[in-house]
């Protein structure tokens, strides 16, 4: 039996391209074999980071609305995220700059908002370690990143 992935598949071989030629079952174990259709190239099916990012979010916001003791948590877990986001699109979209300390500055920069976020939301162990790291000096966060 045959069977062709469709276009919005998740392609984990790194391939553009493919089809499962065959599909062997031996009792509970599944042997697929792949046939290679389409060019080496960089693979256009896999989700990008930024959907990536956002799935999480929806899915950790999902999470919130059954109220139940755990919807805190994956409230401050969703905002974490955003955050996180929001760092790696501002370092993605820069690019590294070819001096250390211009880079170490930025991701500081970046880094400062989501330690306010930690801070404003968080955990009590975060709170107190990430208003301890927004209480330090420029310097020390330097030496720390």
């Amino acid at each position: 039996e045959e069977i062709r992935l469709k276009a919005d598949a998740t392609c984990l071989c790194g391939f553009r391209e493919f089809c499962v030629d065959r599909r062997a079952r031996s009792g509970k174990e599944v042997r697929v074999e792949v046939r290679l259709t389409g060019s080496v190239d960089r693979c256009n099916m896999r989700p990008s980071v930024a959907e990536t990012w956002d799935r999480r979010i929806r899915r950790a916001e999902e999470l919130t609305v059954g109220g139940g003791p755990e919807s805190p948590l994956l409230a401050f877990y969703a905002r974490l995220l955003q955050s996180q986001k929001a760092v790696y699109e501002s370092l993605k979209n820069r690019g590294p700059s070819g001096s250390i300390e211009d880079d170490v500055l930025q991701i500081a920069q970046s880094g400062s908002a989501l330690l306010h976020d930690v801070a404003a939301d968080g955990p009590d162990q975060l709170v107190a370690e990430a208003r301890t790291l927004l209480q330090s000096d420029d310097s020390t966060k330097r030496d720390l990143l």
